[in-house]
């Protein structure tokens, strides 16, 4: 099921209005939850402190090939026309009021492509493709949030910055970016893992820029789980492939795909 509802804050005032005005001429943005249950809580933390009204969609398929993660991200694009799409977690809860203008605000810099409330300074380690390939080459290093509990994985930053690498907890793209290249990559890659290094690599690779936003916010780091609907290990057989599967291919194609742009370091 997809849902597509447009929140509207009635009596919002915190924000100025010329800053609003000026924002929502230049671009638009909707919404995008990848669901596996238990949704509500995540998409009303996000709509309920925006400063502007959005379209948002709830992509809450649990059964075969469409119940992966990338084909949710791709599926957001697909049926959707705004400038900038949001997509999030559903174990992601917002605590920030008028979240929102502090990230269209970043991208009115043309150079911007992707923005995240989370994400490594550094992606790849240095000895990348000068070794053999490991898995663990492929790391990212340097966490900067202001996840409410940012200290525990690495620093807080409340303002902004450029990063490698996003989280893809919060992963906010521009649409030019997706249509430049077709959209997500569904045909070659697996339906989970690694999405968020593929979109900042391509970014990276079209000379744009991926910053750190940072927001208040929390991660559950909850994966796949929802709310208990989603059969995880009964889908793996339904698609056949295991998700160690899934996570070793997505590295070694990331590790093939970017040997141009990798590794990746930020000042």
């Amino acid at each position: 099921m997809v849902s597509d509802n447009k929140y509207s804050r009635a009596g919002s005032t915190r924000c100025d209005l010329d800053r609003r005005l000026c924002n929502e001429l230049l671009m638009t943005m909707r919404l995008i939850f990848p669901s596996t249950g238990g949704h509500d809580e995540a998409f009303n933390s996000f709509l309920s402190r925006s400063a502007h009204d959005y379209p948002a969609s709830v992509l809450d398929c649990i059964v075969g090939p469409e119940a992966g993660l990338l084909q949710k991200l791709q599926k957001g694009y697909l049926d959707s026309t705004e400038d900038i799409l949001a997509y999030f977690h559903t174990d992601v809860r917002c605590y920030e009021d008028d979240w929102d203008t502090r990230i269209l605000a970043e991208f009115e810099d043309p150079t911007v492509g992707i923005c995240g409330f989370g994400g490594g300074k550094r992606l790849g380690s240095p000895d990348i493709y000068k070794l053999p390939y490991k898995l663990q080459q492929l790391a990212r290093y340097d966490f900067v949030s202001n996840l409410k509990d940012a200290e525990v994985h690495g620093r807080r930053n409340r303002n902004e910055e450029d990063i490698a690498v996003v989280d893809s907890f919060a992963l906010i793209i521009r649409r030019s970016l997706l249509d430049s290249i077709v959209g997500w990559p569904i045909a070659t890659y697996p339906a989970m893992h690694m999405s968020d290094a593929w979109a900042c690599l391509v970014a990276r690779r079209m000379r744009r820029r991926v910053r750190m936003v940072g927001i208040s916010c929390t991660h559950k780091s909850g994966g796949v789980k929802g709310d208990g609907s989603f059969d995880y290990s009964a889908w793996q057989k339904e698609i056949g492939m295991t998700d160690q599967e899934m996570h070793t291919k997505s590295h070694r194609l990331i590790y093939d795909d970017f040997r141009d742009v990798l590794p990746v370091v930020t000042l």
